[in-house]
């Protein structure tokens, strides 16, 4: 057993805590076929990344903030379809004592939207891809969030799916917790874990959680 303590806990949303990805990737394929683009393209860059940075990667002559928008309203569409995963209310439940905050590529609008619709805790703060200048692999998201919460990047454990949010996480100075995937996608990542049940929460004091890591039987 493997235990971290921490002043804040730093979420991603989607793939983490929200099972999106074939939401995401529908609001995408329609995106592309309004705009005759190869979809693949697409899906290979776009999981953990701003829709902004995914249109100026693969059609920068679109005009990106009518393109924005556009994706925006899609994604509110799909947004009722994803479920929680597994275990992730139980955590997000047992958080709530502490600090902590989702930080997601989504927009704020979106990220409310989804979490409403699967029935999980909602944070006190998010920070969405509307609040930052530079979003994921870039460290702002998770600079932003520590700074808000008035916490060091140093004391915050992240969680996280896409290697372009554990690339954001651990350039802000965070320690960071790798959702899913067997191997650590970078040698920096302290836990892998699979599911939620591997994970639980207990408190040291009034400022310091206790996360407890188990390994799959």
């Amino acid at each position: 057993m493997k235990i971290i303590n921490a002043k804040a806990i730093l979420l991603d949303m989607d793939g983490t805590l929200v099972q999106s990805t074939s939401e995401v990737e529908i609001v995408w394929a329609k995106w592309c076929e309004m705009n005759n683009i190869p979809i693949q393209s697409v899906l290979d860059i776009c999981h953990g990344v701003r829709s902004r940075d995914v249109i100026l990667e693969v059609a920068p002559f679109l005009d990106i903030e009518e393109q924005v928008e556009l994706l925006n309203n899609l994604e509110i569409e799909y947004s009722k379809a994803g479920k929680a995963v597994a275990g992730a209310g139980h955590f997000l439940n047992a958080l709530a004592p502490y600090s902590w905050a989702v930080v997601t590529s989504a927009s704020q609008r979106v990220a409310y939207l989804r979490m409403e619709a699967c029935g999980l805790k909602l944070p006190k703060l998010v920070i969405g891809s509307d609040d930052v200048v530079n979003g994921k692999p870039h460290p702002e998201p998770y600079l932003l969030a520590a700074e808000r919460l008035g916490i060091a990047t140093k004391d915050c454990l992240v969680f996280e799916d896409a290697p372009a949010g554990i690339q954001s996480a651990l350039a802000s100075g965070c320690r960071v917790v790798q959702v899913g995937g067997i191997d650590k996608l970078f040698d920096e990542v302290e836990v892998v874990i699979q599911n939620w049940e591997q994970v639980k929460v207990s408190g040291v004091d009034a400022d310091i959680v206790k996360i407890s890591f188990t390994e799959l039987n």
